[in-house]
């Protein structure tokens, strides 16, 4: 099928449909702690945790964070380290940065009133065309789509449309549908019980179609296609690189760390990381050249961690030193300061590995 298929209106599929959903939303909903207020800011911090997280995932975040910045101006006035930090686990830490930015601007130029309309929230670093429609919707009751991955699925499936949902142009289409499905009143029901429906009932793979409140008017549920929408181009492979992570530790116990200034975990510190893979042997000759001699070397393990597009593929060395003399960049840090510090989940194994060998309090 082809596009058009979201412009042969049916009224009364979609006078069911949206009674049906939102029917089904009122009952079955979960309860979480952001759904009991409208308060913008609360809303905007759960949708962009949400974004590529598991929303049982997210609860616990959400919590903390919303404990270290209970209001926009808390978060507004912290700084990068703070944000960072109550952010640590949560990954893609470019949303964390673009949250402070974001409190900052609204804080100055709106005088810390969150602005109303999904075209000014558009604007707002971070927040793109799903979540100011979520926002939007939802505090304010604006009539405009949040049109996310589960929004796809679900009209890719009760229509058997099989535009590839990875092309603009189909989610620009379903987008401009939606809104006109959509009912004048409760729009952020509406499009929360949408996400809630594609959360929980059509799952991807093996939807449960018999517990699903618009069962009647799916396409694919009748012709037996679910499993095969929606359409989607297969990503490309992540690109694979090795990294040797060494966790150098002097007589006190404490770490050698540096803060990051690379786009990828901008801000964020990390042990010393050789971008090779490199045997014990090759460490010590490595190690030696750069004027770094050793009282001990331990093998950690190895781990791996997975971003968008790259597989960081890791294995470690603890490598005590004599004289404690430190690395251009890099700088040592004792047990309280460690903790202060944010460091990314893709280096939480040997984190973990030093704070159990070493009794480094690393918070995790």
């Amino acid at each position: 099928m082809t596009d058009m298929v979201y412009e042969q209106r049916d009224n009364e599929k979609e006078e069911r449909l949206v009674r049906n959903l939102m029917d089904w939303y009122y009952q079955n909903q979960r309860d979480l702690i952001w759904r009991k207020t409208r308060e913008p800011y609360r809303i905007w911090i759960s949708e962009i945790m949400a974004q590529q997280t598991r929303i049982t995932a997210v609860l616990p975040y959400y919590e903390r964070f919303m404990k270290t910045f209970p209001t926009l101006k808390s978060l507004a006035e912290a700084s990068e380290d703070e944000v960072l930090k109550s952010w640590e686990g949560l990954g893609y830490y470019s949303r964390a940065r673009n949250l402070l930015k974001t409190a900052q601007i609204i804080q100055v130029d709106h005088q810390g009133d969150f602005p109303q309309g999904s075209a000014v929230l558009k604007k707002l670093p971070g927040i793109g065309e799903y979540t100011a429609g979520a926002i939007a919707s939802i505090c304010f009751d604006e009539k405009v789509p949040a049109v996310d991955g589960n929004v796809q699925r679900v009209f890719a499936r009760i229509y058997e449309n099989r535009m590839d949902i990875s092309i603009p142009q189909s989610k620009k289409l379903l987008t401009e549908f939606v809104r006109e499905v959509m009912p004048e009143r409760e729009t952020g029901i509406f499009n929360q019980a949408l996400m809630e429906l594609g959360a929980l009932i059509c799952i991807p793979k093996i939807p449960n179609c018999e517990s699903c409140p618009v069962q009647g008017l799916c396409e694919a549920y009748k012709k037996g296609t679910q499993a095969e929408l929606p359409v989607k181009a297969p990503k490309k492979a992540a690109k694979q690189e090795s990294k040797t992570i060494l966790l150098i530790t002097n007589g006190a116990g404490e770490v050698l760390l540096r803060q990051r200034t690379e786009k990828l975990l901008g801000g964020l510190w990390e042990f010393y990381m050789i971008e090779e893979d490199l045997t014990e042997e090759e460490v010590l000759v490595y190690l030696e050249k750069i004027g770094i001699s050793l009282e001990k070397i331990t093998y950690i393990g190895a781990a791996t961690h997975i971003f968008t597009h790259k597989q960081w593929n890791m294995k470690g060395y603890e490598c005590k030193v004599k004289d404690g003399k430190g690395i251009d960049g890099f700088s040592f840090y004792a047990k309280e300061q460690i903790e202060n510090l944010a460091l990314p989940t893709a280096l939480q194994f040997f984190r973990n590995w030093l704070s159990e060998e070493s009794q480094i309090g690393f918070s995790v």
